[in-house]
């Protein structure tokens, strides 16, 4: 395929304060009419700005190959399809579809057979397909929603209705995410058709480039005011957050910009602000922030089909993206003693050998792989870096015991993943300690991933602790056999930290977004799948179609039906 010319690229720039001010005091003089607008009115908003994001799909896609050093035609340029136009165009869509149900019944349509309770009594929202041909794309995936403990199926009706009838008016500063196109834009439109309320969206320097078709695709909204844009970085987002006219903030970014922002510099002033719950920045936060990504295989012995599907789920966690995501994999629990440790380990290396390496291109990434990975034992380091790339990284030898261990505490936001042995070869020893290890041991409350054989259906002790370790782990989103990042790209499916993060100890963030079901009492979003899925699907690492069949996605998310779901699959399979 010949190399496609990418758009012209907006510079990062620092607005002035003036700018700014201008820009928040533009969202907030036309919150009210937001506010009030009605929902089928808000609906066609947003289909023109689906319209506008599918036009504008491929100079998204071009922007983000040429900064992040991707050759266009190339199987990586599939990752900014599918985790930029797909999701973004996906969300609008859903959006529009959940705001006509508001208008037509007062909340978005949730059959009754949809909700069901787990054995212990809890309330799980069963997320079918809204759109015809859905559940042929999403071939033996399912997705839930557990609901916090105590939560009835009256409690998700009537939060549903009360979040659609909220109305107050407000306005939003989300600070946007620099790794992944479609953050900014899921943000802006969570604050708008969730939370009703209008937004000023600061561009992250790292993906600034993006301004121009983002102008392009919220046309609409920019023109009556409901978004504004700015741009800057950590200056300009403490001037925009300080703003009189700003009643809510959104970041997506580390935890310590967010304790920056909301308890002020390190020291001991903001710990005493900590101590007394006295934030320095007085008006509600939400986030979603990074994560110590744990991958835990338990107990069992594996055929050599199944350790390949584990060792290329990981790969894929590893690599996408340069490794640059907050879900990606990055702490692989193994049983002590595992007997098949080194099978997978060296599938594990074979896998990533066929993986070209890729650019570290955001900020910090080859200080964070120098300081992680250097004077260690048992650090495997796959390919030959050209300048500006990291190896793909293992490091084998981390102790479960070792209290102050790096790795348990820092994000490793870079190419690597470590792996530790805890617990025993029984799985009823094994899963226990490992959801206790991952719950109490590492940082992060985002996402983790439990590979589970279907063999373990067979033996009811063992399926129930597979349950209870599902339920245990602490996290807005659990994947088994599924890289949990499906459910960040899953338009109708909440993505966020686990509630148990605070303001003083934030973890992974606070809230979630991606909810046009408006569902509340979210604990996390459970997405199930095979061991080794048939067909493969398109985002695995080493897949042949994975580029055509990301682009019929976009097509599919922007006008989803029958035939454009079965255009995916064939794809998928066949190619173009």
């Amino acid at each position: 395929m010949e190399p496609e010319t990418s758009p012209p690229r907006h510079e990062a720039r620092e607005d002035k304060p003036s700018d700014i001010d201008r820009a928040a005091a533009g969202a907030a003089a036309v919150a009210s009419d937001f506010a009030r607008l009605a929902p089928q009115k808000k609906a066609e908003l947003l289909d023109r700005v689906a319209e506008g994001l599918n036009r504008v799909s491929a100079d998204i896609v071009a922007l983000g190959c040429e900064a992040k050093g991707i050759p266009r035609g190339s199987r990586a340029e599939a990752e900014e399809w599918f985790a930029g136009p797909s999701v973004a165009v996906g969300l609008a869509r859903h959006h529009a579809a959940a705001l006509r149900e508001i208008d037509r019944g007062g909340r978005p349509s949730l059959s009754r057979w949809r909700i069901s309770r787990t054995r212990d009594g809890r309330t799980v929202t069963r997320l079918v397909p809204r759109f015809t041909g859905g559940g042929l794309i999403e071939t033996g995936m399912s997705f839930a929603v557990l609901h916090t403990r105590g939560t009835t199926p009256a409690d998700i009706a009537r939060g549903q209705a009360e979040l659609a009838r909220a109305s107050e008016p407000g306005t939003t500063a989300v600070l946007g995410a620099g790794n992944v196109a479609s953050i900014p834009i899921a943000d802006v439109l969570h604050s708008l058709f969730v939370e009703n309320r209008t937004a000023v969206l600061k561009m992250n320097p790292v993906n600034a480039y993006l301004r121009a078709p983002f102008e392009a695709a919220f046309a609409p909204l920019l023109a009556q005011g409901y978004v504004q844009i700015v741009d800057g970085g950590a200056a300009a987002g403490a001037h925009l957050v300080e703003s009189r006219d700003i009643t809510h903030v959104h970041l997506t970014g580390s935890a310590d910009t967010h304790d920056r922002i909301v308890w002020g510099p390190p020291g001991a002033e903001r710990e005493d602000r900590k101590s007394r719950g006295e934030p320095l920045l007085k008006k509600p936060v939400t986030s979603e922030l990074g994560n110590i990504s744990p991958a835990i295989v338990p107990p069992y012995l594996y055929s050599t089909g199944e350790i390949r599907a584990i060792a290329e789920n990981l790969a894929t966690q590893l690599t996408n993206n340069a490794s640059f995501n907050c879900n990606a994999g990055k702490m692989l629990v193994l049983p002590r003693g595992f007997p098949q440790r080194k099978l997978l380990l060296d599938t594990l290396v074979k896998v990533l050998e066929g993986v070209p390496l890729r650019r570290a291109y955001y900020p910090g990434a080859k200080d964070r792989h120098t300081a992680l990975t250097s004077g260690r034992q048992g650090v495997f380091h796959i390919g030959a870096p050209a300048d500006g790339q990291l190896p793909w990284s293992i490091v084998t030898e981390v102790d479960a015991s070792n209290d102050g261990e790096p790795l348990f505490s820092t994000e490793p936001f870079c190419s690597m993943l470590s792996v530790v042995e805890l617990g025993s070869l029984d799985p009823m020893e094994f899963l226990p300690e490992a959801v206790r290890f991952c719950n109490e041991r590492l940082w992060g409350t985002l996402s983790a991933c439990l590979f589970a054989p279907s063999l373990y259906e067979e033996d009811n002790r063992v399926e129930h602790e597979i349950e209870r370790a599902v339920q245990g782990l602490e996290y807005g989103a659990v994947g088994v056999n599924v890289w949990p990042a499906v459910v960040y790209a899953t338009p109708r499916a909440p993505w966020g930290g686990h509630p148990k993060g605070t303001l003083a100890d934030v973890q992974s963030g606070i809230g979630f977004v991606h909810n046009p079901l408006l569902l509340p009492a979210i604990e996390k979003t459970i997405v199930r799948g095979p061991l080794v899925p048939l067909p493969k699907p398109p985002f695995i690492v080493g897949h042949k179609h994975a580029l055509p069949a990301a682009r019929k996605l976009t097509a599919y998310s922007d006008a989803p039906g029958l035939g454009a779901a079965l255009s995916v699959v064939k794809t998928t399979l066949l190619g173009d």
